[in-house]
């Protein structure tokens, strides 16, 4: 809580001041955090198992019969090239 009472006082406004200054008093610190253990209780729902399931539209033999990777290769030629750029004003001693 003291880096959130940083960060407040660092950021502009009177009452963003106000809090942050009361979150660096201990008693402060202490009845804000019981408050919100009290406000989490009431509001907060802990589940102790998670059981994701997606459920989508494809076959379960996707994966043998999906396309290899080298499907999404494009031929094509390399072409190396370099790109020159041409000044009107050359230095006098290139010219020599």
């Amino acid at each position: 809580m003291i880096l959130v009472a940083g960060v407040l006082l660092i950021t502009p406004g009177v009452i963003t001041d106000i809090v942050g200054l009361a979150l660096l008093v201990p008693p402060a610190r202490y009845a804000l955090r019981k408050g919100l253990q009290l406000w989490l209780a009431r509001h907060a729902e802990v589940q102790k198992h998670l059981h994701v399931q997606i459920h989508t539209n494809v076959p379960p033999d996707y994966a043998e019969t999906a396309r290899p990777r080298e499907a999404n290769v494009v031929e094509g030629h390399i072409i190396d090239a370099h790109v020159v750029q041409e000044d009107d004003t050359r230095d006098e001693s290139t010219n020599r």
